[in-house]
């Protein structure tokens, strides 16, 4: 239980952070943004002793593939909700089907983008349902009037 709450919180913090320090700083570009933050919890791994309880050498894979889900504009990702979303995703993702993505090329990356899209478009969907149901509630006032 330890083994996968501390690899949701990871996710979590790891998009949050470099969504906020991507979009807060306006001179610092998303890639820098992914690259300084893992590299520092990659150090931080590295040296910190290896427990049975925490999962040390997974810590680092799904810090970068959560950084990717921060690398997301503003523009896309409304809010911070939407980022701690699609990093909730990911983290699903990951340690549901980690075995399926072994031996591909890119698959924290992919993991990412399928979170993020994931998140994207049941907001927009949830966005426009909602516009449609307020217009189809006040098409029915008018032609009760």
């Amino acid at each position: 239980m330890i083994y996968y709450l501390t690899l949701i919180i990871t996710a979590v913090i790891a998009a949050t952070a470099t969504y906020i320090f991507h979009n807060k700083y306006s001179r610092i570009n998303p890639i820098f943004a992914s690259t300084s933050l893992t590299l520092c919890v990659a150090l931080a791994c590295h040296f910190y002793p290896h427990t049975t309880s925490l999962p040390i050498k997974e810590i680092p894979y799904v810090f970068i593939g959560s950084t990717f889900i921060g690398m997301t504009t503003r523009k896309k990702a409304k809010s911070i909700l939407n980022i701690i979303l699609a990093s909730l995703f990911f983290s699903l993702i990951y340690l549901k089907s980690s075995l399926f993505f072994q031996g591909y090329g890119g698959a924290l990356g992919l993991s990412a983008c399928i979170s993020v899209l994931i998140v994207i478009t049941s907001s927009k969907l949830f966005i426009r349902s909602k516009h449609y149901i307020r217009k189809k509630r006040n098409h029915k006032r008018k032609l009760i009037k």
